[in-house]
């Protein structure tokens, strides 16, 4: 298999997570724009550094980024937390996962029917692009001798 994804609880307080921790090549972290998340979201991400590049794991890097995203909201307070993220060391994705009702919508949810045109301005299709990007790098000589 070349990608594996797998959903975890949004909790440190669960059985066999290090160990977990350690087979997994990165770590995608959904954060919402509230208090809450964002603090317990640097006390994952402060505890997911001991695992990353170590000798006794396989993890490589973790990122954040944001989920139920609203636009028409004022901004304040994400630019504050992606303030502190930078500061902070965290990995920030630029793609963001806007809040809306079409997700409940079965061709929004299908795995194995690609997403409607309709629904990708929604933010997934900017997400997966950049987890393509990390996951599955694009050498430079790979890209010199790809046709265009």
């Amino acid at each position: 298999m070349d990608l594996v994804l797998v959903d975890t609880p949004g909790t440190l307080n669960v059985a066999g997570l290090p160990e977990l921790w350690r087979t997994l090549d990165y770590i995608f972290i959904p954060i919402e724009p509230d208090a809450a998340t964002i603090n317990s979201t640097l006390a994952y991400t402060d505890v997911l550094g001991a695992y990353t590049n170590k000798a006794d794991s396989k993890l490589k890097g973790f990122y954040c980024f944001w989920t139920k995203f609203v636009k028409s909201e004022k901004q304040t307070f994400v630019l504050q937390t992606e303030k502190i993220f930078l500061e902070e060391g965290v990995p920030l994705l630029t793609s963001r996962i806007e809040q809306s009702v079409a997700y409940r919508k079965g061709e929004v949810r299908s795995t194995m029917m690609p997403m409607r045109k309709e629904f990708q301005h929604l933010g997934i299709r900017s997400l997966l692009d950049e987890i393509q990007a990390i996951v599955f790098p694009v050498t430079e000589a790979a890209a010199v001798a790809q046709p265009t």
